[in-house]
């Protein structure tokens, strides 16, 4: 993957979980994680996306999960099978009854 996207430095920063359940995205307590990541474009006549795309779906191949803080491109099933819908919706329920900010999907995914 790298020799196709070609961005470098790949940033890889390791952390662990504390002893909490992290249950909205399925990381476990006191786990040991990777987080890696491109700060660059790269120009492409691909669509809109197509490394991102890609990314997506090698991490989620390897059992991970990517950082909702970029840009992604989950179609709405593959997004709420990764981040526990009945979880979220639970908690939108508790501290945003009224509706009042756009739900996680619309704002990582659609950018509302």
């Amino acid at each position: 993957m790298l020799t196709e996207i070609g961005i470098t430095p790949v940033w890889v920063c390791p952390f662990k979980t504390s002893d909490q359940a992290y249950d909205l995205c399925g990381l476990m307590p006191n786990e040991l994680f990777i987080n890696f990541g491109f700060w660059d474009t790269v120009p492409t006549a691909h669509e809109n996306g197509h490394y991102n795309k890609m990314i997506e779906d090698e991490v989620a191949e390897l059992g991970g999960r990517k950082g909702l803080y970029s840009t992604s491109y989950y179609d709405k099933d593959t997004f709420w099978s990764m981040y526990d819908q009945t979880r979220y919706e639970e908690l939108k329920n508790a501290y945003d009854p009224d509706r009042l900010f756009p739900d996680l999907y619309a704002k990582c995914v659609e950018r509302k």
